[in-house]
């Protein structure tokens, strides 16, 4: 069996990666994927606390934060499609004001 700091350390990591991710990147997409995967590794820390633990609360946890996972994806995919109709590029930084109308 897996020691559970081992899932620790993985989420910890995917986490910190999703983290200088979601700054230093000025592109929608790649801003979004960070998100994502900032929301997939606190998964994993509740899946793998859950499964050590024996608690489902973690399950239930992780089910709801992957089915706001897919909101966020459909609602950010469809924002930054109408904005790359608008614009060749989409950056992070400049384009966004577009939103204010």
């Amino acid at each position: 069996m897996i020691p559970l700091s081992y899932f620790i350390f993985v989420s910890f990591l995917l986490f910190s990666l999703g983290i200088i991710m979601f700054f230093l990147k000025k592109d929608l997409i790649a801003i979004l994927m960070a998100i994502e995967i900032m929301l997939n590794a606190s998964n994993l820390c509740l899946l793998s606390f859950s499964r050590y633990n024996s608690i489902p609360r973690g399950q239930v946890i992780a089910l709801f934060i992957i089915t706001i996972a897919a909101a966020e994806a459909v609602i950010g995919l469809a924002i930054i499609l109408n904005l790359s109709r608008v614009k060749k590029g989409i950056r992070a930084d400049e384009d966004v004001n577009l939103l204010k109308g």
